[in-house]
């Protein structure tokens, strides 16, 4: 994937480019941004280059208003591990678990790797309705998890397992030294500048079970900002390319659109969480290849389109009751992708 070069990093303040100027074709622009408010969006943002485009708020929402957005979380813990690799906390995302969940050191999970997890291909078992009522069984999350066995080798499968996704938080607090917080804050929040970011959690009898990030639209920009630079926050280097090229590449076979908790738009086929038929051609068949977003229960989502330099962010509430005519909506894909993305690259594409 070719990161672009030359970007505008916003300090406290942004820049405000006028799309025109920009080289928008404004009235495609602006039936995108009515498609959103059509579709109970709270917040959008539009950047090129870095320089912000289009932004606009509704239902009581500016741009300090700052709601959950659910699992495009994954996607900025995968970029923490990305971080935690060049700080040589880790070193390799060929470890197996067992070195930092030792509660497994002895057992047959020794086969997988951490980039098993990071890839949702780690083979363990999953039964999403099931482990929603089992969990509360438990003192704490954690401890649910390291009862779960595995039903199949890592990367034969692609399983959106939510329960041992959440095991890569203990691995990253174990290979920091650091609360998931502290570390995300100290890494990531304050070098972006992020003003109006926390992690929600549920406090159980022994364990605090972080569960996603809330965030306002700008502070996610920013994170789209950070990933659409290859890595580089003005002239720091936060990851490794290398490790963002990994990112965006298929964790394996059965599910070509996902990458290290990333959704890609370069496959040739894709399946949705929690349905098991794969959907022909890419996710969003009308925007270039090489976008890849960052997807959330309710439409909380950021896309970073490298070959048009945009991040586009979007926070609200469920856009779309119905996912593909589905008679029950997926957790976090919709049918609103493609259409809002689509129109906002084509506004761009249009002019060159």
């Amino acid at each position: 994937m070719k990161f672009p070069k030359n970007l505008y990093y916003p300090s406290e303040t942004w820049d405000i480019s006028h799309p025109k100027e920009s080289g928008f074709d404004t009235k495609i622009l602006e039936d995108a941004l009515n498609y959103a408010e059509e579709r109970r969006s709270s917040g959008v943002i539009v950047l090129q280059k870095g320089h912000i485009i289009a932004e606009r708020y509704w239902n009581g929402w500016n741009k300090d208003s700052h709601g959950p957005i659910y699992s495009a979380t994954k996607a900025i813990l995968s970029f923490l591990f990305g971080i935690a690799l060049k700080e040589g906390h880790i070193d390799s995302l060929d470890q197996s678990i067992t070195d930092y969940l030792v509660e497994w050191k002895n057992s047959n999970k020794k086969s997988i790797k951490i980039k098993h997890l990071l890839g949702m291909c780690s083979g363990l078992r999953c039964s999403f309705t099931n482990d929603f009522v089992e969990i509360k069984k438990y003192s704490s999350e954690f401890n649910f998890a390291l009862t779960i066995e595995t039903d199949s080798p890592p990367e034969q499968h692609w399983s959106y397992n939510n329960t041992a996704y959440r095991l890569l938080f203990t691995i990253l607090e174990r290979a920091t030294g650091r609360s998931l917080e502290d570390y995300c804050r100290d890494n990531l929040c304050l070098p972006l500048g992020m003003q109006h970011f926390h992690w929600g959690a549920r406090q159980t009898v022994d364990a605090k079970n972080y569960h996603f990030i809330d965030c306002s639209v700008r502070d996610l920009a920013r994170f789209g900002l950070l990933v659409l630079a290859g890595g580089l926050w003005q002239d720091e280097v936060l990851v490794n390319k290398s490790f963002l090229e990994e990112s965006f590449t298929a964790s394996q076979s059965d599910n070509p659109c996902y990458g290290y908790l990333w959704w890609l738009n370069s496959g040739k086929q894709w399946k949705t969480p929690y349905k098991t038929k794969a959907h022909e051609g890419p996710i969003f068949p009308d925007c270039p290849k090489d976008t890849v977003a960052a997807l959330g229960f309710k439409d909380n989502k950021v896309y970073v389109v490298p070959s048009l330099e945009l991040v586009v962010v979007r926070l609200g509430d469920t856009a779309i009751k119905q996912a593909l005519g589905e008679k029950v909506p997926d957790l976090t894909m919709s049918g609103f992708d493609n259409p809002f993305l689509s129109q906002i690259c084509r506004s761009l594409q249009n002019k060159k």
